[in-house]
């Protein structure tokens, strides 16, 4: 040990024999077993690719991390000092030597003297946050431990230069001196809250990390065949460090890895992850730099859009102010925005970690303080719809209605983020016979029916008065919720072959058919049925429209049992639908204007595609003599179902439906596909042009052709020809055996079944 540390090393050992006491509760943490494990892979398709012997932390560990929901990112080292975004000012600086210098010899002035660990406790208890994130060690490679680990430097001399100098680059050379981690971690257990390391997997100091671009010593030739022995000393000095972490502080919920090694060192980096489970079991470690080893995944500086695209456990870490760590006078997002955030987050099923850091000394800023409290203050009324609930079916309705739900499904809690006014709707939460609903934060239960699909809550008239709310912002109503229908337990996405024609080059004639798979949120899919009336002028096509509906029936079936939400659309006949629920709930979906889609989407006009391949001037009637054309029809043919929550819809209606759910998937099937199917307001063109994904369900469909108009093919051929068509202009397609087995449906007259 060198000298000039052996006289300070006496305090850390006493943290240390302090902390060995918490790390005999490491030893009752049991590993999950194998079945545990092929479950999680199961549930978790991005677990898939360990090693067999590999164990992630378990489902018990998943679940406790989950009910936390809220908690601050603190990013806290030498770049405090220097005004910039975390480690990444060298970035900024890169080329500048001397700068670089003087930043990694900083730390001999580091002495947060205002930091209380017990203090940043409390301030995050009256913010109701359940957990924290701090940085052991960010890419600077600084520790904020004492760790025993060496490497090699340069401080600066008091005329000004440099010199080299070995030792352990962390808080032990500091005037501050004493262990921050070690204060954290005591003080988060003191005050129950939950505790997360950050630790970078590089490092821009330490010249065993020379492999990197933007290391001080950076050497390109730096390999693991041309020095093995520096190679393994880096990877040596990352499992000692953790090792450290792991075993002198106790029982550490998450590890937060970042960024990751070379490809020749990823075997190693897998190392590194068995390594900390061994050390602590059920330990949460974050995916970066360990791809499938890792438990769960942190999308930064966004909020996912779509939260089915998330394929492990979740949590958004996003900075308040323009980067993770302090700067003197920096602009921050507002406390509305942290607040709605979280509610938009926990609906999804993700964790919030929202991040800030204090100043070098170790004070939080203000404006940190406010927010985050303003946070705590709505938290104080509406802990209960965040805390430990998990997503509901679907995440929200429209713009302004956000879920979530008990961990029984025996509460929903429907948090509007702006007030309703007179009347809060949904047609997605179904309370129970005779119970009561509440607005978290006021004692009275309010009034509610159920009226054509929804359910409608009274909002009282003092409740009209800002004053007499509960809150300022977001209102959370409790809602004791019937027994889910078995759709809505359903994750299991839809899975898709879609079919489409590419041609084989740029103005080629040839057209090559091309299978894609995909997977589809059936709680953000809609189908829409098209024209299937019960008559038409066309006795063949009414012959047909009627030996399609009982398939066309059972596919709908099941897919509103998976959750899809559909759209009854037989045009024209609304006045047989009028009072309906079904089409009262059309009636109230917000308008949507179709008219800027065109200006939207100018590559879809006219001539984004060439004539029809068929011939349909004459109206496509197929029977001889043809029939008179005329308007029969009067309302949906009666061999398909309009259940609870159906719409039946027309003109755009289906797209303010549509937006109102969150729907960016629509299966289209019905009559006929070279008229209405591609036509209507509702109709393919238009479904593509407003930006949804489309798929025409190509065995139910049909068209109006008669086979004695060119191109002279027989009935069936010509509506395959419409097939292609779209196939190649406008949408993929799909086959109904590929949503409910068996055969995919043939008419029985299409001699192309056999």
């Amino acid at each position: 040990m060198h000298p000039h540390l052996q006289r300070r090393w006496l305090p850390f050992a006493l943290v240390g024999i302090q902390l060995l006491v918490w790390s005999n509760a490491l030893e009752g943490a049991e590993t999950i077993s194998a079945a545990e494990e092929q479950q999680l892979q199961a549930t978790y398709s991005a677990y898939d690719g360990v090693e067999p012997q590999y164990r992630h932390a378990g489902q018990a560990a998943i679940e406790r991390w989950m009910d936390l929901k809220w908690g601050l990112r603190i990013h806290w080292g030498l770049y405090a000092m220097f005004d910039g975004r975390e480690s990444w000012i060298l970035r900024d600086h890169q080329k500048d030597k001397d700068w670089q210098r003087n930043y990694y010899a900083s730390y001999r002035q580091f002495n947060p003297t205002n930091f209380d660990a017990d203090e940043w406790m409390r301030i995050m208890q009256r913010a109701g946050l359940k957990y924290f994130s701090f940085t052991a060690k960010h890419h600077e490679g600084f520790c904020l431990w004492p760790t025993r680990t060496w490497q090699r430097g340069f401080r600066k001399t008091a005329e000004g230069t440099y010199e080299p100098v070995t030792d352990h680059y962390s808080i032990a050379e500091t005037p501050y001196h004493k262990d921050i981690i070690g204060q954290l971690v005591k003080a988060g257990r003191a005050h129950g809250l939950g505790v997360s390391l950050y630790f970078s997997h590089i490092d821009w100091h330490d010249p065993d990390f020379a492999w990197d671009p933007l290391n001080f010593s950076y050497d390109p030739t730096f390999t693991k065949e041309a020095d093995p022995k520096r190679w393994a000393a880096f990877i040596r000095k990352e499992r000692e460090q953790i090792t450290e972490l792991l075993t002198w502080y106790g029982p550490i919920d998450t590890l937060c890895l970042d960024i990751a090694w070379p490809d020749a060192a990823q075997t190693d980096a897998y190392g590194v992850a068995e390594m900390a489970r061994s050390l602590q079991p059920q330990i949460m470690l974050r995916n970066r730099g360990i791809g499938p080893y890792g438990d769960y995944e942190t999308p930064e500086g966004e909020i996912p859009a779509d939260p089915n695209v998330m394929k492990r456990p979740w949590q958004v870490i996003y900075p308040c102010g323009t980067g993770f760590s302090y700067k003197r006078h920096d602009t921050y997002k507002s406390k509305e925005w942290v607040l709605e955030s979280l509610i938009d987050i926990v609906a999804k099923g993700g964790n919030f970690q929202v991040g800030f850091g204090p100043d070098p000394t170790g004070k939080w800023p203000q404006e940190m303080i406010d927010r985050v409290s303003y946070v705590g203050d709505w938290l104080k009324i509406n802990h209960e719809c965040i805390f430990a609930t998990r997503p509901y079916f679907r995440y929200h309705e429209g713009k302004d209605l956000r879920f979530t739900r008990t961990k029984d499904k025996k509460v929903v809690y429907i948090i509007a983020l702006k007030w309703p006014g007179e009347q809060l709707r949904t047609q997605l939460v179904r309370p129970r016979t005779g119970s009561t609903i509440h607005l978290l934060g006021v004692s009275a239960p309010l009034a509610w029916k159920q009226e054509a699909g929804e359910l409608v809550i009274d909002l009282p008239a003092p409740l009209q008065t800002e004053s007499n709310r509960p809150c300022r912002q977001a209102y959370a109503f409790k809602v004791e919720s019937e027994d889910w229908p078995e759709a809505m337990n359903q994750s299991e996405p839809l899975h898709l072959s879609l079919r489409s024609l590419k041609q084989a080059q740029p103005g080629s004639d040839k057209w090559e058919v091309q299978q894609r798979r995909a997977e589809w949120d059936p709680t953000h899919t809609a189908v829409v049925i098209c024209d299937m009336w019960d008559r038409h002028w066309c006795k063949g096509a009414t012959a047909r429209v009627a030996e399609m509906a009982p398939r066309m029936n059972e596919l709908v079936t099941a897919l509103r049992n998976r959750g899809v939400f559909i759209i009854h659309c037989p045009s024209d006949t609304m006045a047989f639908y009028e009072g309906s629920p079904a089409r009262k709930l059309a009636q109230r979906a917000p308008k949507f204007d179709l008219h800027a889609l065109a200006a939207a989407h100018p590559g879809l006009g006219p001539e984004h595609e060439p004539p029809l391949p068929i011939d349909d001037s004459d109206g496509g009637c197929d029977d001889s003599p043809q029939c008179p054309q005329s308007s029969p029809w009067t309302h949906e043919s009666a061999a398909i179902q309009i259940a609870e929550g159906d719409a039946v819809a027309e003109n755009a209606e289906p797209y303010g439906l549509m937006r109102q759910r969150g729907i960016t998937n629509v299966l289209i099937m019905g009559v006929h596909e070279n008229m209405c199917v591609l036509g209507r307001t509702f109709g393919i063109r238009q479904l593509v042009r407003s930006g949804l994904n489309v798929a025409l369900v190509r065995d139910l469909t049909d068209t109006m052709y008669n086979s004695r108009r060119k191109p002279f093919v027989d009935h069936f051929t010509g509506t395959a020809l419409v097939c292609s068509h779209i196939e190649k202009y406008w949408c993929p397609t799909i086959t109904s055996e590929q949503i409910i087995g068996g055969s995919r449906f043939w008419f029985k007259a299409d001699v192309h079944r056999m």
